[in-house]
C-alpha cells in the first residue's frame, strides 16, 4: 500500500466510513451515480477543486480564465476532470488560478497568470496544468489572490506572483 500522511489516512478512513454508513448492507440508500469520493477539497474565490479517490483532480465553478484546468473557458456546475494524466496529493485554489502537488512533489498551476502566480516564469494564462519548477520537490503549495507560495522538501519557502505589498 502507498505511504500516506496520517491526515490523509484519517480523511480516507472517514470517507470510507461515510460511504459504508450510507450504503450499509445494501438495504440502505445508494449513493447517486453522480456522487464523488474526495480525499481533499479546496474552495477558491470563484471555483472549487477536489482530489478524487484515484488521485485525479476535479474542479467546478467559474472558469473564465482556465482556473478549472480542463482546457476550456466553460463554467462548470458539476466537477470536471483537470486535463492530463497527473495524480495529485494536494490542491489550493486562489481567486482565478489553481495550484496542486503531484505524487512526486512537482507543483503545477493553471488559470490566470498576469502577475506570474503560476510560477513558470511567464505571464501567460494557462488553461492546462503547467509545472512551476520541475527541479524542485514541494511538500505544500498555497494559492492566494494573485500570488502563490510553496514549501520545498528541503524546507525552503518560495513565493511568486503579485508582490505589491511585499
Amino acid at each position: 500500500m502507498a505511504h500516506f500522511p496520517l491526515r490523509l489516512k484519517f480523511i480516507l478512513g472517514a470517507a470510507i466510513l461515510c460511504v459504508l454508513a450510507a450504503c450499509g448492507d445494501g438495504t440502505g440508500p445508494e449513493l447517486p451515480s453522480d456522487s464523488y469520493l474526495f480525499l481533499a477539497v479546496c474552495a477558491g474565490a470563484y471555483h472549487t477543486c477536489g482530489i478524487s479517490a484515484d488521485s485525479t483532480m476535479l474542479c467546478w465553478g467559474l472558469n473564465s480564465i482556465g482556473q478549472l484546468g480542463d482546457g476550456t473557458e466553460e463554467d462548470r456546475y458539476t466537477p470536471a476532470r483537470v486535463s492530463g494524466d497527473l495524480r495529485f496529493t494536494a490542491v489550493s485554489a486562489g481567486s482565478y488560478h489553481t495550484c496542486a502537488l503531484t505524487e512526486d512533489g512537482t507543483a503545477y498551476c493553471w488559470g490566470r497568470n498576469q502577475d506570474g502566480q503560476q510560477g513558470d516564469g511567464t505571464q501567460d494564462d494557462s488553461y492546462l496544468p503547467v509545472p512551476v519548477d520541475p527541479t524542485q520537490r514541494f511538500t505544500s503549495v498555497s494559492a492566494g489572490f494573485r500570488h502563490t507560495c510553496g514549501l520545498t522538501s528541503d524546507g525552503n519557502a518560495y513565493c511568486w506572483g503579485w508582490n505589491v505589498f511585499g
